[in-house]
């Protein structure tokens, strides 16, 4: 089993790289690392995925986290300052299927993001669950990397699935990996 989580966290690795290096190019001649992978003007979506890093009991039903902005990103909210994210801002991930909640508030103080989903599929343990919709201001330069750089690791506050046999919420937080990218 060891050996399996093993090559699992190879391939996790890898994959990671190649979608790392995805995007951002366009144009000729080879352009400065920095460059590499800037957020456009205007709208990005940030695309959220979980990894197990332990044997979960039970499919995650629940999850609650946050990520900091850099400064030149926000997040529309129903009143433009802090407070609830506009539904068509926060969505349902490409792995979910089965009814799902998907809910965030954005701080503009702080740049806190808080997001939530939750689901009764019985069947989620990995892959992409949650999008969400950012605005880049114009003259700004944010990379990727320094997103996922001031953001590493992402703070994840709940992670919850529920045990059908024993009619009870297992806790699944320290079992978990979150990771997010820009959809492409």
């Amino acid at each position: 089993m060891k050996i399996f989580n093993s090559l699992l966290g190879i391939l996790a690795i890898v994959i990671s790289l190649v979608f790392y290096g995805c995007g951002g190019g366009g144009g000729s001649g080879g352009g400065s690392p920095s460059n590499a992978n800037l957020l456009a003007v205007g709208k990005n979506t940030l695309v959220f995925a979980i990894t197990s890093t332990a044997k979960l009991q039970t499919s995650v039903s629940g999850i609650n986290f946050s990520i900091t902005l850099l400064p030149g990103i926000s997040v529309a909210t129903a009143n433009g300052l802090s407070g609830a994210i506009v539904p068509d801002s926060v969505q349902p991930g490409n792995g979910m299927v089965g009814k799902i909640l998907i809910f965030g508030s954005y701080s503009i103080a702080t740049r806190k993001v808080s997001l939530g989903m939750a689901t009764t599929s019985g069947a989620f343990r990995s892959g992409e669950f949650l999008r969400l919709i950012c605005n880049v201001a114009p003259n700004t330069k944010i990379s990727l990397g320094d997103l996922q750089t001031l953001n590493s690791p992402v703070t994840i506050y709940k992670a919850v699935g529920y045990d059908s046999t024993a009619k009870t919420t297992v806790l699944l937080t320290d079992s978990l990996e979150l990771l997010f990218d820009l959809a492409h």
